[in-house]
């Protein structure tokens, strides 16, 4: 059984690329099977390899294209019975939501997924042991969320099943029962866990998800206060990621753990080193400059350009149709009766193709604005969990650039003096490129903010797109560099020069704009 590895990789991207790579291979083997079923006109064909090409396209961290494939996939079995592939489309469009934050829709399409297979388990189409993977995707999502309660009990649902249908992949569910030890202040007891199933992954050559044990176990040695074996842990995490071109997003996590661990044992060089690593491979993964955002924000353009040829089609159309008249008018004094039967019929046929191309077109522009819509939702919760870790790396840098300061005091070392430097370099662009990143998102809320209340300031400008965000005050006290008690007399400012009243919500006000 692979649906752990399905589960795991979709959220791993690959570190490198080559000529050979197997998912390239496999991509161009989907897109000729595409092709083929387009020939023959298979929508379930096509639909089935538009759906494994995003599967691909997730774990090259193509997002856009894999969201696209997704939706193309799911618009082609409209109207068919549920099966397979719909729990499978709902699966992969529920990982990209939760990947970018976007928590209501990705359980939704999880439970989508999951009744599906239940209803597939009630008609005897699939075993219940099917149905695993689904709770599995569960118990990953709350452990992401934090919602620890939840996870365990979806693990317990996993082990449920299994206990009447064993399974040699139960090491996956013990790997998160080891997790939940370790998050439930028994460090000892998830080692006891953990231990075990690293010569568990290696004999069945399921070396991926070293990566993610590794990761456990050097968080687990950290809570114990052993500094080398937790050091040591998290290095290999990161060699078996770059071993196996696999979990690209948990490096993100691992290099934020050793930060924090060098952090804490002083040595701040390589905490500073690990924390830039961190924040390169996020703008890599999610930044508004990289490939697969920019791809993101030209959707809108794409629906545009498509629509402005269905609008040609239908001009050429209604020309064609008019010349056909114009010919059937000519014959008119010669055979009347027989003219006006054909005008009858052929404008009946007219009228019924011109409104179903339309209701058409109508159905497709919903579908687009709901993507787009989606699109820029998923924006803006990526720039509130990008200013978030700009919060907590301002908190870092300032930390370090206090024991700098200290360290200076009593030593003249010019390396000492160089990576202060650096350090106070790093703060200078911070809101600058907070700025850059939320007029991308939100490209007419200042202006609208600016021809509606002329009056407010530039700080008065910055405090609307935080409040915008639902940042808390404070999270925006320390982005702004002022006290929690400035913010809430910014935010009674504000009030007074919007005119709102106590029964008027201010957040919801800005969000309007």
């Amino acid at each position: 059984m692979t649906f752990f590895f399905g589960f795991t990789n979709l959220y791993a991207e690959n570190l490198s690329a080559s000529a050979a790579d197997p998912q390239d291979l496999k991509l161009a083997e989907w897109s000729k099977k595409y092709e083929l079923a387009l020939a023959e006109e298979d929508s379930i064909e096509m639909a089935r390899s538009l759906t494994e090409k995003a599967m691909i396209y997730s774990h090259l961290a193509k997002y856009s294209a894999s969201y696209d494939n997704f939706w193309q996939a799911l618009a082609l079995l409209e109207g068919r019975p549920q099966g397979l592939i719909h729990a499978r489309i709902h699966e992969g469009l529920a990982m990209l939501y939760s990947l970018y934050k976007k928590g209501g829709d990705a359980l939704d399409n999880y439970s989508k997924a999951l009744n599906i297979k239940k209803e597939l388990v009630e008609k005897g189409i699939i075993n219940p042991h099917n149905l695993i993977s689904n709770y599995f995707y569960f118990v990953i999502y709350f452990r992401e969320e934090g919602r620890y309660d939840l996870q365990e009990k979806y693990l317990d649902s996993c082990q449920i099943i299994m206990d009447r249908y064993p399974d040699r992949e139960a090491r996956y569910v013990k790997s998160e029962y080891g997790f939940l030890a370790l998050r439930k202040g028994k460090p000892e007891e998830a080692l006891e866990i953990l231990k075990p199933l690293e010569e568990s992954f290696i004999n069945s050559q399921q070396t991926q998800y070293l990566v993610v044990l590794y990761f456990f176990m050097g968080e687990a040695y950290s809570e114990l206060k052993d500094f080398k074996k937790s050091e040591h842990y998290f290095l290999k995490s990161i060699e078996a990621a770059t071993e196996n071109k696999s979990h690209k997003n948990y490096l993100l996590k691992i290099y934020e753990s050793l930060s924090r661990l060098y952090f804490d044992h002083h040595q701040y060089k390589k905490a500073y080193r690990y924390l830039e690593k961190s924040n390169e491979l996020n703008e890599q993964l999610f930044g508004i400059k990289s490939w697969n955002n920019r791809q993101l924000f030209k959707i809108q353009d794409h629906y545009r350009e498509k629509q402005e040829q269905k609008d040609l089609l239908i001009k050429e159309s209604q020309l064609a149709s008019l010349e056909k008249e114009q010919k059937l008018n000519s014959f008119r004094t010669i055979i009347l009766s027989a003219i006006i039967i054909c005008l009858f019929l052929f404008f009946s046929l007219f009228h019924r193709q011109i409104k179903h191309k339309y209701q058409l077109v109508d159905a497709e522009n919903k579908h687009e604005i709901e993507r787009t819509k989606a699109v820029l939702e998923v924006k803006n919760k990526e720039l509130a969990s990008y200013t978030l870790k700009l919060v907590e790396k301002e908190e870092v840098i300032s930390e370090i650039d206090r024991h700098l300061k200290d360290l200076r005091k009593k030593s003249n070392d010019p390396e000492v003096k160089k990576l202060a430097r650096t350090v106070k370099a790093s703060t200078n662009s911070s809101w600058e490129e907070f700025e850059q990143r939320f007029i991308a998102v939100n490209d007419q809320f200042y202006k609208n903010l600016s021809e509606q209340y002329p009056d407010l300031s530039q700080k008065e400008h910055k405090l609307c797109a935080l409040i915008k965000l639902n940042f808390s005050s404070k999270d925006m006290s320390k982005l702004l560099g002022i006290s929690v008690e400035s913010i809430h007399s910014a935010r009674y400012k504000l009030r007074k020069k919007f005119g709102l009243d106590r029964s008027q919500n201010l957040g919801e006000f800005i969000a309007k704009l």
